[in-house]
């Protein structure tokens, strides 16, 4: 009776953990996906701020607004969650000081001030 229900127990853990692995799984791939589309609006935006087409003050916006909103509420979120689920995990620290970085060279870059009124 022992043995039956050491096998059974071995047999449920075994089929829960495959479940977990494919959730994990599937999760990783809707993250991803969101990584990309967010990535995709990064891009946009960087392109925008090279772009000589666009004023200084459009340049502003979305530098100290477009920009910083879509990094802090999108990508670190999405980010902070691939990483659990790959098992590797980054700081919000880290993506918040990788954003200081960002700013900091487009604002010096471009001349924009994000302190000031916009």
């Amino acid at each position: 009776m022992k043995k039956i229900l050491i096998m059974s127990f071995a047999l449920l853990t075994a089929c829960s953990n495959a479940n977990k692995e494919k959730i994990n799984e599937l999760e990783l791939i809707s993250i991803s996906k969101d990584l990309d589309a967010i990535d995709l609006k990064i891009t946009q935006i960087l392109l925008n701020l090279d772009d000589e087409n666009i004023s200084q003050q459009g340049k502003k916006i979305i530098l100290c607004n477009d920009f910083q909103k879509l990094y802090k509420e999108e990508y670190i979120p999405k980010s902070l969650k691939y990483g659990h689920a790959i098992g590797s995990p980054e700081s919000q620290a880290k993506y918040l000081a990788d954003l200081n970085n960002i700013m900091s060279g487009y604002s010096k870059k471009l001349s924009i001030d994000c302190t000031s009124n916009i």
